[in-house]
């Protein structure tokens, strides 16, 4: 910290407790006060030698994926090799938490649900790439906040409206709004921390999304086939028909209705790996997308369990 920072830690914190409050793989948080204003923040810090640590397991998957890629012929749509170069260069990223805060900074500025759903403001002038210096969020775990059941069912939407947001409107999204990201303010907000891994999508992404959201919540499997086609290379054309199956096995295994169940992430995950399975290509962020959307999916039902994400999404759509 000392390192990164270039000062005495006396000179930027009149307290620091260097006892954890949290602790990942990535890093850990500790809990301080600025000597200038006498704000509390949370300290995030990067444990020591861990880009050497990364490049290493990188360089192992990446030796690994290309045998695959070359030797088993069923690996051979999802270009593997590609997938891990693109996580490279995410973990690139996700190391360096300057672009963390720049993150934070963006969503905060072009967040329009303020009132419901925000992220911690940083503070950039004490920002290196190991050390991230944000203000500190006193909050209950979706699980723990004891809450109204009128309340909880509005905090349910609240996320998920504000991530349908992010991803169809925005096209910058958090791209893990797990329960464990997620706090409950005593203002009765949602923070979400941890902005290290986005995910970033074009116009004609999100078009594409919304035409699939759509077709999917109504179990429209030739529209989602039609609409998967856009993405297919010129030179491929894949089985159609079989692919048509596939999807109505896929959504009837997870939007089944009839029974109430509704897994929107788990069926957007089944649709994309099936596309790959018949050479239509997908991003790395639309496997983002499908991640967060799982994500949110469960954080909602931590706080309802009845929670629709369908009802959620529409205004969105």
């Amino acid at each position: 910290l000392v390192e990164e920072l270039g000062e005495d830690l006396d000179s930027i914190f009149s307290e620091f407790d260097e006892t954890p409050v949290a602790s990942a793989s990535l890093a850990q948080v500790y809990r301080a006060r600025l000597r200038r204003n006498g704000h509390p923040v949370a300290v995030k810090l990067q444990r020591p030698g861990l880009r050497k640590l990364v490049d290493s397991d990188l360089d192992l998957i990446s030796f690994f994926v290309t045998q695959l890629h070359h030797r088993v012929a069923a690996f051979a749509p999802y270009n593997l090799p590609a997938v891990v170069a693109e996580m490279r260069v995410a973990f690139g990223r996700e190391l360096d938490f300057r672009h963390e805060s720049k993150n934070l900074r963006y969503f905060n500025a072009t967040n329009p649900f303020t009132q419901t759903v925000y992220a911690p403001a940083v503070y950039e002038e004490y920002t290196r790439e190991r050390v991230l210096v944000m203000d500190f969020i006193e909050g209950s775990r979706l699980d723990q906040a004891g809450l109204p059941p009128e309340q909880s069912r509005r905090l349910a939407v609240d996320g998920a409206r504000s991530l349908f947001h992010q991803i169809l409107v925005a096209g910058f999204f958090h791209a893990a709004p797990h329960p464990g990201n997620l706090l409950v303010t005593p203002d009765g907000r949602l923070c979400a921390l941890d902005w290290g891994q986005v995910g970033q999508l074009t116009r004609r992404m999100r078009h594409f999304l919304a035409e699939l959201f759509e077709a999917a919540a109504a179990l429209d499997a030739e529209r989602i086939v039609s609409a998967a086609t856009v993405l297919a290379a010129p030179h491929r054309r894949p089985d159609f028909r079989a692919m048509e199956k596939e999807v109505t096995f896929a959504l009837r295994e997870n939007l089944n209705y009839a029974i109430g169940h509704q897994e929107i992430g788990r069926v957007i995950l089944s649709l994309l790996n099936i596309f790959g399975r018949h050479g239509i290509n997908v991003t790395q962020d639309y496997c983002l997308m499908a991640k967060a959307v799982l994500s949110i999916e469960e954080a909602a039902r931590a706080l309802d369990p009845q929670f629709d994400l369908r009802h959620a999404a529409e205004p969105i759509l």
